[in-house]
């Protein structure tokens, strides 16, 4: 993300920019990965505010069927876990409950990062977590996905006999 945005992106994903990243080391404890869980679900820990999705379509038709091929792509706000919390987007427990599963699915000896970000002009900063694959996973880029979608139906002739 942070060399080569997709070109092709539409809507709110190609306002969406990684600055830079730092790394900070290894969780080498569980105060490490208490510490790093806390930090990203803090009241003022940057969220995805999911709006509706982008759906750009294009229609193809033949003289049996009617083709609609769809991209879909996220719309999206950048807000605080407390603007979530206040708007009723998340809940006290659902945020225990996410700290929880984090909890549960990171080891010590993982990496961690810190990501600043642009969004609209605004910058902000995430922790981002290194799994022994490798690749990391952010509160911020985690929630956010594209798609395609194929719809086929078939047309009723209108010559009929």
């Amino acid at each position: 993300m942070k060399n080569d945005t997709a070109k092709d992106w539409m809507g709110d994903l190609k306002h969406l920019k990684l600055l830079k990243y730092t790394y900070k080391g290894k969780i080498k404890s569980e105060k490490d990965k208490y510490s790093v869980i806390e930090a990203t679900y803090s009241d003022k820990a940057p969220a995805v505010s999911m709006l509706p999705n982008l759906v750009i379509s294009d229609t193809t038709y033949t003289e049996t069927d009617m083709t609609i091929h769809q991209k879909i792509y996220p719309q999206f706000k950048i807000v605080t876990v407390r603007q979530m919390v206040d708007a009723g987007k998340l809940t006290e427990d659902s945020i225990a409950m996410l700290k929880r599963r984090l909890y549960e699915n990171i080891e010590t000896g993982f990496g961690y990062v810190a990501l600043d970000w642009l969004y609209k002009g605004q910058k902000f900063s995430t922790l981002g977590i290194i799994t022994n694959d490798g690749i990391p996973v952010d509160p911020i880029t985690s929630h956010l996905h594209t798609g395609v979608n194929t719809i086929v139906e078939g047309r009723i002739s209108s010559n009929k006999k």
